[in-house]
């Protein structure tokens, strides 16, 4: 008997077997009810039941969108790239598989846990019905939506890992092709219309993005036309995506001679990298003598020029909405918003890299090389931050400056503010807490993880939103706490609250990593991963040995 998708067959039996399987959807279903009662208890005296159960949906449904639109990203953009790296791919076509199957196999297989988990998220709401403000026919057309976008998400992520070998150019992709489709197309619609002074949107081309299919959603906004537009759209792309991959996949896994034209770009391409000979061994002697392992891990240097032209790019769109809205752009609010977004996608940056640098070589064997050398682990660990303060530090250094000037501007503007003052002092000392938390936390979880993904989204996890996890729950407990308010908090003891928790938290991770780097190195370098690294969230905790 002929097996129809024998490669799905079997991912659904394994993932069936999995205890993590069912209990991934039982802790997100927990999650999604504890964030549903921090947003009960947080308006419980400034809102009906009916405003109350609006925000509630709204709140849930957009954080389930957030995770179905960077699934893709995050779990489905390594899972055929990496077979390639490992030049493990042909192994599957010397059977009789086709193309669909291994392109739907790796589907199945990398998005069971992600599908449960959203789905698990479905009956919390469904509550906000029985509270008044949400209609069930509303509550389906965001169900509908949500798991249209995971699909897209894992689609676009399975194509443009088939036809990548490095993780990160797959990840690049499938984040920016998503990203362009939920916020550039609404951006370019917008700016169409601001340009040419419209009165209106022109709503028909928006149907291309997965983020106006979400808000046309909501019975506020919803024109059927424009929802089952920007569906059938999304779906449409999907499918197209995953038909493409399983053509193609048979035909990409082999390492091909290149031609001639092909080895000039290499060369090229090389020489953009790394630099000329002469200049490659300028560089080479000029780092060795510093750090050997300085000089291994800043060889590339496109990663600088890389954030270089990310900042430059930010900056020229600042510019230009300044040319076209001068005095709004100088607002207060406008210098934070720009600071929050960048600081935030340099953290993001940092967690990525940091993993990287000891996870890429500890898999590839040259660790254990490095460690047979006379260098002492402090001087290997000395080495891979110069490499990551190379990359970074004086991107970090000029973006500090920036805002340290438009903190200014505004103090100057606003005849000093003492609470924005504040609010600067606050973001800015965090900002630089956290790129030295995310360097040394994520060096250690690269050494354990088994993958990089895995490694930086465990030290996101510690230091970007575990924090915020904390406040908010220790602000809802002082606004309950007490009906005389005798212990809420006003907004400056808010922020400070909000930055001794960061502190606390930034300075746990950074001193026992850096510990546990200096008198474990070798042992966890040597071995294939830590099992043990997801169970230890935070150093003390370990599974016991069976």
């Amino acid at each position: 008997m002929v097996t129809l998708l024998p490669i799905v067959s079997r991912e659904l039996r394994v993932a069936s077997r999995k205890r993590m399987t069912y209990w991934s959807r039982f802790g997100t279903a927990i999650i999604a009810f504890g964030a549903f009662i921090w947003v009960w208890l947080s308006m419980a005296r400034h809102a009906t039941n009916s405003q109350r159960g609006m925000m509630l949906f709204s709140v849930i449904s957009g954080a389930a969108f957030l995770f179905a639109l960077i699934a893709g990203a995050a779990i489905t953009a390594d899972c055929i790239s990496e077979e390639k790296r490992d030049g493990t791919l042909g192994l599957l076509f010397l059977t009789d598989l086709r193309g669909y199957d291994v392109v739907f196999g790796k589907l199945f297989a990398t998005s069971i846990d992600s599908f449960y988990r959203l789905v698990a998220v479905f009956p919390i709401l469904a509550i906000p019905v029985m509270m008044g403000g949400v209609a069930p026919e509303e509550v389906g057309r965001v169900v509908l939506v949500l798991l249209n976008t995971l699909f897209l998400s894992l689609c676009l992520g399975i194509f443009f890992s088939s036809i990548s070998r490095d993780d990160r150019r797959a990840r690049a992709l499938t984040g920016g092709v998503l990203l362009f489709l939920t916020l550039g197309v609404p951006a370019l619609c917008a700016g169409y219309a601001a340009y040419y002074e419209l009165r209106t949107v022109t709503l028909d081309l928006m149907i291309f993005s997965p983020g106006f299919g979400f808000f046309t959603a909501f019975t506020g906004f919803y024109k059927p036309n424009h929802f089952w537009g920007s569906l059938l759209f999304c779906h449409g792309l999907s499918w197209a995506s995953l038909i493409v991959a399983s053509f193609i996949l048979p035909h990409v896994w082999q390492d091909k001679a290149k031609s001639k034209k092909g080895e000039k770009l290499q060369k090229t391409w090389d020489v953009w990298r790394h630099g000329t000979s002469e200049q490659r061994a300028a560089f080479r002697s000029s780092l060795l003598d510093t750090n050997a392992v300085y000089w291994l891990g800043a060889r590339d240097r496109l990663k600088p020029a890389v954030i270089w032209l990310f900042l430059g790019l930010a900056g020229a769109l600042w510019f230009w909405l300044f040319v076209r809205w001068p005095d709004d752009m100088l607002e207060p609010e406008i210098y934070v918003m720009t600071a929050v977004i960048i600081n935030t996608c340099l953290k993001f940056w940092v967690a990525s890299e940091a993993p990287r640098l000891f996870g890429r070589d500890k898999k590839s064997g040259a660790l254990e090389l490095l460690l047979s050398t006379p260098m002492s682990v402090p001087s290997i660990l000395r080495g891979q931050l110069l490499a990551l303060w190379r990359h970074f530090g004086w991107q970090i250094t000029v973006v500090f400056a920036l805002e340290l000037l438009m903190m200014t501007a505004a103090l100057v503007e606003e005849n000093f503010d003492g609470e924005f003052f504040l609010l600067w002092f606050v973001g800015l000392t965090m900002f630089l807490l956290d790129i030295v938390a995310l360097a040394v936390l994520g060096m250690w979880h690269g050494l354990r993880a088994k993958t990089v993904n895995a490694a930086s989204g465990q030290v996101v996890a510690r230091i970007l939103i575990l924090p915020w996890f904390l406040f908010f729950s220790f602000i809802t407990f002082f606004e309950l706490s007490d009906l005389d308010r005798s212990l809420s908090m006003d907004e400056e003891e808010a922020m400070l609250f909000w930055l001794a928790i960061g502190i606390c938290i930034n300075a746990y991770f950074t001193i026992m990593s850096w510990r546990n780097l200096v008198a474990k190195f070798r042992e966890i370098a040597t071995q294939r991963f830590d099992k043990s690294a997801g169970w230890r969230w935070f150093g003390w905790f370990r599974p016991k040995a069976q």
